[in-house]
């Protein structure tokens, strides 16, 4: 009986490490995933920049007669683009700053 009760002892602690690492290397993953999300949103941020200027760019072009509409309606679908990229990517940031706040 005392030889049963030790293995299970054994064979509990065993699970207890297991969950432990398993529990450590989801919050690693998370905290990777939260960097790697915030490394996204910067080059996003500056993407949404630059698509922001072309289609003022476009317009302005447009209303000099030098553009066309079809100029301005690329430049804008790309914009939307880029702000639903960026969307995507805060979704993502968010979500492991989620995991990392249900570990603690």
């Amino acid at each position: 009986m005392a030889h049963a009760a030790d293995a299970r002892a054994i064979e509990l602690d065993a699970l207890a490490q297991d969950a432990r690492r398993e529990r450590v290397d989801r919050r690693e993953q998370a905290l990777l995933e939260r960097a790697n999300a915030e490394a996204r949103l910067v080059i996003a941020d500056d993407l949404v920049t630059v698509s922001e200027k072309r289609v003022d760019q476009a317009r302005t072009s447009y209303a000099l007669g030098a553009g066309d509409l079809e100029d301005v309606a690329d430049a804008r679908a790309a914009l939307r683009e880029a702000h639903s990229r960026r969307v995507q990517i805060q979704v993502a940031r968010a979500d492991a700053i989620l995991r990392l706040d249900e570990r603690q």
